[in-house]
């Protein structure tokens, strides 16, 4: 009697690529890299635009009002604006995301997700997947050059089936995929130094990390894959 080889969750590729966007603005680069790793592994795509509880509370109170810091300009919040806005952002992405998945020919869903913060995603059980992590251009504090503006994938190098599945999604997007070892000391500001385009964490890395993350994401504009 033979038995069949055991076959690691780190061995097999993703059934479905998860996207989370905030927003239309700079999304093309989070849905084109959710876009290529679907049509590479042959996953199903499933996109979804982040409602902030939050942000939607503070509309419903009287005199609410968003007050830019860069302009000094003031603007009314309600509950109704913003709903307006959410499906205007819905129609804008569904129409870019179309764009980009008609020539990959994958299956793929957009729906808003009523989250107060993207990363509770991960807690939900899944089979191996991808959770790309997109977020609004705004203000960026590090300006690039040429070069730099060009994709560099960074990956961050851990044991186990995560660490495995990491690597490989790394490969699909990039030959040659800068490695930053876990045990690197002063791990997220050498990320920084290293300015990535796209930067992919295992699950159980990015769980430890999310409160550096989130800075992170803000000042280097970069796309997040969380590998889990």
């Amino acid at each position: 009697m033979t038995t069949a080889p055991l076959v690691d969750d780190g061995d097999r590729p993703p059934r479905r690529i998860r996207l989370t966007l905030d927003g239309a603005a700079g999304a093309r680069a989070a849905l084109q890299t959710a876009v290529t790793l679907a049509r590479q592994f042959q996953a199903d795509l499933e996109a979804m635009l982040v409602q902030h509880v939050a942000l939607g509370r503070a509309a419903g109170l009287p005199f609410a009002a968003e007050v830019s810091l860069f302009a000094g300009a003031e603007r009314r919040l309600n509950a109704p604006t913003m709903q307006r806005q959410l499906h205007a952002v819905a129609a804008e992405v569904h129409v870019l995301l179309a764009e980009l998945a008609a020539p990959a020919r994958i299956n793929w869903s957009l729906h808003t997700l009523t989250r107060s913060r993207w990363e509770t995603v991960l807690t939900e059980p899944d089979e191996p997947g991808v959770l790309v992590v997109g977020h609004q251009e705004r203000h960026r504090l590090v300006v690039r050059t040429p070069v730099e503006s060009a994709e560099r994938v960074v990956v961050v190098d851990a044991d186990g089936p995560r660490g495995r599945l990491a690597r490989r999604v790394a490969l699909a997007l990039d030959p040659n995929p800068m490695m930053v070892p876990t045990t690197v000391d002063n791990l997220m500001p050498q990320i920084a130094a290293l300015r990535p385009r796209v930067l992919i964490l295992p699950a159980g890395a990015a769980a430890e990390r999310l409160a550096a993350l989130r800075p992170l994401l803000a000042r280097l504009d970069c796309t997040v894959l969380l590998v889990g």
